[in-house]
């Protein structure tokens, strides 16, 4: 290992650091549930970290250290400032009108939450550990994200090196020149977080790079069992998070430099969002949800389906409680007025991957630049015939019913639903459980449409961007089991009486 205790410390302290002061001005506080507040401060941290690269990067700046310590040290000092004023009005707000005491948490709670998410931490970071001594050299950790982070770093940030340098390396796919670059139009958080650790060691490093994005495995779990020790009881928060660590693809990105988990904690983030906003309807949580979603969407390209998908699942939300609001549930507290300015977040990343691309001149391989030579919804068409089957029975019968893949999350998700569906259509769950859908029927799409081999395509990609949804369906999961056990007690004293 090239990295020292220092390098450690400033690498992952620095996005700690802009994530905790964008926490405190958003009005996040760690006594609403310290687990999922920690998995947010690294995500915004890293969002913002990520953004400082991009920007000093596309002003012709070389991503060293030397020069991204000026920009990040005035965006610090400006949350800083910005977090100290917040916590002074909310401590002079509390002064006035006190809040109300919270109950007791019982010691079984407790200690039952202390040691599953401690053993549940550390054997995420073991994982995380693991692959240290082992270099980056080959597959998709290698072409589609460490050797973007490299060129953006040998080139001295963006600018006709850069293009040059791409254009050399996307050339030669056989391999014959090292860290040969694919799929250059993909979102670029990825590599720019693995080009701040080259910023921090001052040149190349092998492994270390991998860490920023293993660590969104260990957020991820720690917002699942953080957002749902707040909403059910902690057996089932526990017992969620523990079957999402057991997942293949939850080991496999714990080891390696994927962004799916990047994709998968903003969807989950927008998501417990989207449930506290139509509660209580605080600006906050809208600032949250922008957030994930601008996460998801300066990732991956998956994240635009997937911010689609939200937004499917949110309208029906609405359609539901503006119409056929279900007796007992609270209607839905929107945000008000500027708000929704906070959306103006993922459309910056949208633009930004857009502008990017186009002054570059990356092309999308599924959409724009397909081997085949038509139109992508072309493609859909024609081949909807013999891939549709194909593609159903292998999300059904590899993914779906395959216990190691997801340990049956989303196939107990199903069974939980179809046994109990006014659980479902009657609670605040409806618009994840849509925008589930709605994302699963998108990638079925995608696959059907894609002018790659289906075999192949299938193979590397199917199993690892259906997990992006896993996460949110393993919330959705704990709550509506929870929903069942509290109806299950109801019936049970209804019976004795």
């Amino acid at each position: 290992m090239s990295f020292g205790l220092f390098d450690w410390l400033l690498a992952l302290g620095v996005p700690l650091g802009l994530g905790a002061a964008l926490a405190e001005i958003l009005g996040l506080r760690a006594g609403e549930g310290r687990l999922v507040h920690a998995a947010r401060i690294w995500c915004l941290g890293t969002l913002l970290l990520g953004g400082v690269v991009f920007a000093t990067a596309n002003l012709g700046l070389s991503p060293r250290l030397v020069t991204l310590v000026p920009p990040l040290l005035l965006l610090g000092a400006g949350l800083s400032l910005g977090a100290f004023l917040r916590r002074r009005s909310r401590d002079e707000l509390e002064f006035v009108q006190p809040r109300q005491p919270q109950a007791p948490i019982p010691m079984t709670r407790r200690v039952g939450m202390a040691v599953g998410i401690g053993l549940l931490a550390w054997l995420a970071l073991d994982r995380i550990a693991a692959p240290l001594g082992v270099p980056i050299h080959s597959g998709d950790e290698a072409h589609l994200w460490a050797s973007r982070a490299r060129v953006l770093f040998e080139s001295g940030g963006f600018g006709e090196l850069y293009r040059a340098e791409f254009e050399r390396r996307i050339l030669v796919p056989s391999g014959l020149v090292p860290f040969f670059v694919q799929h250059p139009d993909y979102p670029p958080l990825g590599p720019l977080l693995q080009t701040w650790i080259y910023a921090v060691a001052d040149r190349v490093t092998w492994a270390e790079n991998r860490v920023p994005l293993q660590l969104f495995g260990l957020a991820t779990l720690l917002m699942v069992a953080g957002a749902l020790s707040s909403r059910v009881r902690w057996p089932i928060a526990i017992g969620a998070a523990w079957l999402l660590l057991g997942s293949k693809p939850m080991h496999d990105a714990l080891g390696s430099a994927y962004v799916d988990l990047v994709v998968a904690a903003g969807f989950l983030m927008a998501t417990d969002a989207w449930l506290r906003l139509r509660a209580s309807g605080e600006t906050r949580w809208m600032a949250l949800l922008a957030s994930g979603l601008a996460l998801a969407l300066f990732a991956k390209h998956e994240g635009a389906l997937l911010a689609v998908a939200f937004g499917a699942g949110v309208a029906v939300d609405l359609l539901r409680d503006r119409w056929r609001r279900p007796k007992g549930l609270e209607p839905i507290r929107g945000p008000r007025g500027l708000a929704y300015l906070w959306l103006a977040l993922p459309a910056a990343a949208v633009l930004a991957v857009w502008l990017f691309n186009r002054v570059y001149g990356h092309g999308n391989d599924l959409l724009s630049e397909n081997r085949q030579g038509r139109p992508f919804w072309v493609l859909f068409l024609w081949q909807f015939g013999d891939r549709g089957p194909a593609v159903a029975t292998y999300f059904v019968e590899r993914v779906l019913l395959v216990s190691s893949h997801a340990r049956a999350i989303p196939l107990m998700l199903i069974l939980v639903v179809l046994a109990r569906p006014g659980a479902l259509l009657r609670g605040p769950a409806l618009a994840p459980a849509v925008a589930i859908l709605a994302a699963t029927a998108g990638y079925f799409i995608v696959f059907v449409g894609s002018p790659h081999h289906l075999a192949w395509h299938l193979d590397t990609a199917a199993g690892r961007v259906l997990f992006q949804l896993v996460p949110t369906a393993t919330l959705l999961l704990g709550i509506l089991l929870d929903d069942a056990w509290t109806a299950w007690q109801g019936r049970l004293r209804d019976t004795d009486d």
